[in-house]
């Protein structure tokens, strides 16, 4: 008789530990981060009113890699009263007379030495009663020092009072009034009786702990007091975070090296949110119904039990708190060594283009590379020494193999400049490259992209405008449905007034995908959060995009964050498309480190996910990466695409360590990406797709994932012919991302596989009419010309292996490229 005492004791624990697991996560009780845009708290209830001239704004990045995306401004006035956010009742908290611990970080420029009103301390944190100052009762009182106190000023202060109603104080000796973002946590611990309340600042304990009995700082003990953050402020508050306990530390002397307190610090986790209680509710109900019924024959399979326990732990901690849900980088996938802890795929292999010299050009940049008609071509911006120069042209190189680069030529010689690389676009007939630029006889012109035709790769047409207004990030993408996206940014009118003040990204899309001139219609994106003011225009957030397809055909926008030194996240942008990029949610911030370089995104033939750039929290462009995601959401594999670059040789303005603006194509079974060498050399990376992928474990030819190769499958790359954004399921056997001749050899091979037919391959040709496949007489002359020869015979074991099978042994086929098989 089966024991049912098992399943159930099995059900119990695992009820047990999800709940164990999200009782941990309710330490932290309330954040403010302002990633999303809003005031609220991301983890509670405590929604937060700005009043006076508070603000959401960037925050800049503080060089430890924390959450520093959006940040509160309070203006510029240091006078209670005025600029504040407002947040609701701490008492909700619960937290009252237990222990707490309090973290944020602040940033204010130097403290004046006084003003008309009689001079005033920044305050940054307000829980007190009586006005601003720390009530009988207690309550919090944070502030800096005002700068007419020489011995004081600049110092953070924390005022509060004990059961007796005398003031104490916590005061670390140091400024922080220098326009530096500084960590702030105040820990108070109710055990070992007497209370210790103790203050660390930017990783440093200040011995001016105190140890009292009835210590009464979050709030005052009568209740229902309103916490103003950042009330006379006059700078920048971010990532405030209350917890319920005394977050641990370690201590090296003085120093903070380790504990609770040193992750926050650091942000070495993102922080877990609290899920609701209905939810939590359901979990612990329904946990012992889907472990009984759905595994009640194999819970004596370990693998059952661990499957069934990894989805209620997981559930615990799948809700991130301050990033985007659209786009994560996985915990753990980089971490902070020069390589970021990654190796190059196998076959990784790095050609260069152009290799700046004492007698050429020696700033170069936007490299963007393609194939058209038996050559690779490459452009890019190149000027005699500094970024920003009157004498920018756009160079062309090519290449048959990619390996051996022609001398660059300028294609346009007479046109009048400068003007410079905006990517390319190609039918297969034509190739167009896309330049950036802004007429020099029209003082204040937008500036715009214009294309030059090729038929040849020789010979260039004059240039056409395509946007007037709208630079170009690359060239237009074809997406799997036939649209064509373009990609760039320029000025919009966020405000609906007329006026075009707010430099932005841009997206145009267009359904005569044959024809890059168009017509092209704008797509709509909701004004971005936090715009900067620089003085004679805006500054949006996104800039230099790039687009992915989703399984769901979901789109998703990655975006370079703003220009603005100061106002850089360090980190990528995203927004998304439910409906082919027509419309576009609000950008958000994600966790995904970038040196505020611009990135590429995509889609390899099977359809995974790809984002190259430079995962780093400096401007240092270092290393080059590329990361995979097989849902278009979690990217959690990636490859080191070029890592320490060599010692920069030329100097000049604006040229960045590393490597800049990766472009990409595939083509030949490669991933190849081109970028530029320390702002002076072109280079190009070619990786194996068969290093990127998981390919289908499935025999060449067989399309359906039937097991057999036969008519099915041939009118499966019979409807794809010629198709350039394919995969397996499609019929591109050999993982190129085309369906052509090789493909349809392939198939030829193995014609028959896994079962018997009565035709032949070519009697099976010429039931496809329409299909655009060459009639078999064709096929043989093109073979002919060409290299190689089409087998067209029956064959039950092939000859060609993609060598990469699952590691199982079952011929599980992977989803297609746009959410399974045709």
């Amino acid at each position: 008789m089966y024991d049912y005492r098992k399943p159930v004791i099995t059900a119990v624990c695992l009820v047990v530990c999800a709940f164990i697991s999200l009782s941990a996560d309710a330490a932290l009780r309330a954040q403010w981060n302002f990633d999303d845009g809003t005031f609220n708290d991301q983890v509670g209830v405590l929604e937060g009113a700005p009043h006076g001239d508070a603000a959401i704004v960037p925050a800049g990045n503080n060089m430890l890699g924390n959450n520093m995306g959006l940040a509160l401004s309070t203006g510029t006035l240091i006078i209670p009263g005025f600029d504040y956010l407002q947040v609701g009742d701490l008492d909700t908290l619960g937290i009252n007379t237990g222990s707490f611990t309090l973290t944020l970080w602040l940033k204010h420029a130097t403290m004046p030495t006084g003003f008309p009103e009689g001079g005033n301390n920044a305050t940054w944190w307000d829980t007190s009663t009586n006005g601003g100052t720390p009530g009988t009762n207690g309550g919090l009182h944070g502030f800096i020092r005002q700068g007419i106190d020489s011995g004081n000023g600049g110092k953070l202060y924390a005022n509060f009072r004990d059961e007796t109603g005398t003031t104490k104080l916590l005061k670390p000796e140091a400024r922080i009034d220098d326009g530096q973002w500084h960590f702030v946590a105040i820990v108070h611990n109710v055990s070992p009786n007497p209370d210790t309340i103790k203050i660390y600042l930017d990783g440093k304990y200040w011995d001016r702990g105190t140890n009292e009995s009835g210590i009464r700082t979050l709030t005052p003990s009568d209740g229902g007091t309103i916490l103003r953050l950042g009330d006379g402020f006059g700078g920048f508050i971010d990532d405030v975070r209350i917890y319920d306990h005394a977050l641990s530390v370690t201590l090296n002397g003085s120093t903070v090296t380790g504990g609770e307190v040193y992750n926050v610090w650091h942000a070495t986790a993102q922080v877990t949110a609290i899920p609701e209680p209905a939810a939590v509710a359901l979990l612990l109900i329904a946990a012992p119904a889907m472990l009984l019924r759905r595994h009640w024959h194999e819970m004596r399979h370990l693998t059952s039990i661990v499957a069934l326990a990894g989805l209620l732990l997981s559930f615990a901690s799948s809700a991130k708190a301050g990033y985007s849900p659209e786009l994560v980088m996985a915990e753990g996938l980089f971490d902070w060594s020069p390589t970021r802890g990654v190796d190059p795929a196998p076959g990784t292999e790095t050609f260069t283009i152009y290799l700046a010299q004492d007698n050429t050009d020696k700033y170069a940049n936007h490299p963007q590379i393609t194939w058209f008609k038996g050559n690779y071509y490459v452009n890019w911006k190149s000027t005699p020494r500094d970024e920003n120069s009157n004498q920018s042209v756009m160079f062309i190189s090519r290449s048959a193999n990619g390996i051996n680069w022609s001398a660059p030529y300028e294609p346009l010689p007479d046109l009048l400049g400068p003007y410079s690389s905006g990517g390319w676009w190609t039918n297969g007939d034509s190739l167009a490259a896309m330049m950036l630029y802004q007429n020099p006889l029209i003082p204040g012109s937008p500036k715009g992209t214009i294309i030059s035709l090729t038929t040849d790769g020789q010979s260039w047409s004059q240039p056409l405008t395509l946007f007037p207004d709208t630079i170009a990030s690359a060239g237009p993408q074809l997406l799997s449905n036939g649209r064509m996206v373009f990609e760039g940014h320029g000025f919009v009118d966020f405000l609906g007034d007329g006026n075009k003040d707010t430099m932005a990204t841009r997206i145009w899309y267009n359904d005569s995908p044959n024809n890059v001139l168009g017509p092209w219609i704008e797509a709509d994106l909701p004004e971005y959060p936090g715009r900067r003011d620089l003085g004679t225009y805006y500054e949006g957030y996104g800039t230099e995009p790039s687009i992915y397809e989703r399984p769901d055909g979901t789109l998703v926008l990655v975006m370079r964050h703003s220009e603005g030194p100061e106002d850089r996240t360090y980190r990528l942008w995203v927004s998304t498309s439910a409906d082919n990029g027509e419309t576009w949610t609000t950008p958000y911030i994600t966790n995904f480190p970038d040196s505020s370089n611009m990135q590429l995104a995509g889609n390899l033939p099977d359809g995974t996910a790809y984002i190259i750039n430079t995962p780093n929290l400096s401007l240092d462009r270092i290393p080059l990466t590329i990361s995979l995601s097989d849902d278009g959401v979690l990217f959690d594999r990636a490859y080191l695409v070029r890592g320490v670059p060599p010692e920069q040789r030329y100097d000049g303005e604006s040229k960045t360590l590393g490597y800049s603006y990766p472009g990409a194509t595939i083509h030949d079974g490669y991933l190849w990406i081109s970028y530029a060498t320390n702002k002076e050399d072109v280079e190009v990376t070619r990786i194996p797709l068969s290093s990127l992928m998981v390919l289908p474990d499935l025999h060449p030819g067989d399309a359906n994932g039937d097991g057999i190769v036969n008519l099915a499958d041939l009118q499966i790359l019979g409807d794809n012919w010629q198709s350039q954004f394919a995969s397996w399921y499609k019929a591109d056997f050999t993982g190129d991302g085309m369906v052509n001749l090789a493909d349809l050899q392939l198939l030829g091979d193995n014609w028959g596989f896994g079962a018997g037919v009565d035709i032949t391959f070519d009697e099976a040709l010429a039931q496809l009419p329409g299909t655009g496949i060459p009639e078999p007489t064709s096929i043989a002359l093109l073979l002919l010309a060409g290299a190689g020869t089409l087998t067209l015979r029956r064959r039950v074991q092939s000859s060609y292996s993609l060598g990469l099978g699952r590691g199982d042994g079952s011929p599980r086929p992977r989803p297609g490229l746009f959410g399974g098989q045709p």
